[in-house]
């Protein structure tokens, strides 16, 4: 019988020797493998929040762009508001003015509009159509918004 005893010069058989070896050299690339796996998980978490950072920093800078212009927007609606207002205040004489030079021209059964071209020591001159007054013997009638200036 082989007795399971060893006594201490005896030697280790190779391919005994080798399997511990074999374990602790897998093992040992197991966990290079491992570390590695989580350097590049890590690498790409960093990376992920670096281009969030870019794409953030980028968003505000459009942010800021866009109220800068909604603010220059703003204020040449008001000054053009502003501006409207005082036009509109100073074409309203010249629109009274302007229309007490229009006329309505009635000459038999025609009908039309003239207006004041000018005045002078002999009369005021009026300006229409030719074929409202066209061929016409009887009176012309002028009538103005706020009243008749009867037969001329």
């Amino acid at each position: 019988m082989r007795s399971y005893e060893k006594s201490w010069d005896e030697e280790t058989p190779a391919s005994a020797r080798s399997y511990p070896q074999w374990i602790a050299l897998v093992l040992a690339v197991l966990a290079c493998l491992l570390a590695a796996a989580s350097f590049f998980r890590q690498q790409t978490a960093i990376d992920a929040g670096r281009i969030a950072e870019v794409r953030a920093a980028r968003v505000e800078h459009e942010l800021k762009v866009l109220q800068e212009s909604t603010s220059l927007t703003d204020a040449r609606l008001r000054s053009t508001q502003k501006s409207i207002q005082n036009r509109s205040a100073s074409v309203a004489p010249l629109a009274a003015r302007v229309l007490k030079s229009v006329f309505t021209v009635e000459a038999g059964n025609s009908l039309g509009t003239g207006f004041l071209a000018w005045t002078n020591e002999d009369g005021s001159y009026l300006l229409t159509a030719n074929h409202v007054v066209a061929g016409q013997n009887r009176t012309v009638t002028l009538t103005r918004s706020g009243g008749s200036w009867g037969p001329r």
